[in-house]
């Protein structure tokens, strides 16, 4: 009878450490979710370095059409449109790069199947974002790259001219 509890308090220890584990990987997952790409982002570029900004038209409407799309088919499920056009979100963006946070979705969303969607779609739902949080649609799409999403930077609306 002894061995029957022992082997039952240690598979209930077992169980419980593997809970544990769980809930501590959710809580890291979750935490690099808010905290997201930012923390990976070096820190914002100086002003004079800085070539172009989401506030010069850097994506089409048609673009962000097929990036709401896209985030209703692939994000919405997990994500709502407010997370991503709030004060809060554009503060948390200010001065980073546009590279960065498409590399980020890019590699890490959706979360059950990370990095399956086109380049192309990603930017779209970059685009999508950007739309969201008022920034002014242009006459060129967001190029499904990095390195030339590097070169724009998220601005606030106050920095309008």
């Amino acid at each position: 009878m002894e061995a029957l509890i022992e082997s039952g308090g240690e598979t209930c220890r077992r169980e419980r450490k593997r809970t544990v584990r769980r809930f501590g990987t959710g809580i890291l997952f979750g935490s690099f979710l808010v905290l997201g790409w930012s923390a990976l982002d070096p820190a914002p570029l100086p002003a004079q370095e800085v070539e172009r900004s989401v506030l010069d038209g850097v994506f089409t409407e048609e673009q962000a059409n097929r990036g709401e799309s896209t985030f209703r088919t692939f994000c919405s499920s997990c994500h709502s449109n407010s997370e991503f056009a709030s004060p809060g979100f554009r503060e948390r963006t200010s001065g980073r790069r546009v590279g960065g946070f498409f590399e980020y979705i890019r590699f890490n969303m959706p979360e059950d199947s990370p990095a399956s969607l086109s380049a192309g779609a990603y930017a779209n739902v970059v685009a999508y974002i950007l739309y969201l949080n008022g920034f002014p649609p242009g006459d060129e799409e967001l190029p499904p790259r990095a390195s030339e999403l590097n070169d724009i930077v998220f601005s606030t609306l106050e920095d309008e001219p």
